[in-house]
């Protein structure tokens, strides 16, 4: 079964959610996610708003000509309980310009209810194979009862994209499932 929330907009910043029993996807904009970059780092974006053809809005990443290095993130805290056992995939696709060098890392970092970030690696950050002009999936699951961080509050997947030199990378979709036993719940 996938995770539900109410979640509401504040400015341009999707709010963090509350669980609730309703029919709105955890992730419903995908266009409001933040971003962060080194300061020695390029890296060009597109935020894309949701529309018919794009139900939950796009993040289009762009080759940023006036750096040498290229490194952003992209991401999003989710409130979690230490039960909790959550599978994060999202949908992708390059263009056919796109280096095939460019480089895609999908990991997850944990916050406790002080809002420090947890040091402890939650799960192996999963890389992506670019395959120019295909879509594609990418996905990270983690089973916190296992992590043992009692006061763990948001999870955050995060998106590394770095070295992108021509083309682009549009992120199209995000889904977040809540997992009980290793299975979905029906």
């Amino acid at each position: 079964m996938k995770m539900t929330r109410k979640t509401t907009l504040l400015g341009i910043i999707l709010c963090l959610a509350v669980m609730a029993e309703d029919p709105t996807p955890l992730v419903k904009n995908i266009h409001g996610w933040n971003t962060w970059q080194r300061p020695d780092s390029g890296g060009k974006f597109e935020r894309i708003a949701p529309s018919d053809e794009l139900p939950q809005g796009a993040m289009k990443f762009l080759p940023d000509q006036d750096k040498d290095k290229y490194f952003i993130q992209w991401y999003k805290p989710f409130p979690v309980k230490p039960t909790d056992h959550l599978r994060f995939v999202f949908t992708f696709k390059s263009d056919e310009a796109t280096n095939s060098d460019v480089a895609i890392s999908l990991s997850l970092k944990a916050r406790n209810q002080a809002k420090a970030w947890c040091k402890k690696p939650l799960a192996s950050p999963k890389k992506a194979t670019i395959e120019p002009g295909k879509v594609q999936e990418l996905a990270i699951e983690v089973n916190l009862p296992e992590q043992d961080i009692p006061d763990i509050a948001t999870l955050s997947p995060m998106i590394t994209v770095t070295n992108l030199k021509t083309g682009s990378i549009t992120f199209t979709g995000v889904k977040a499932e809540l997992k009980e036993d290793g299975t979905d719940k029906p």
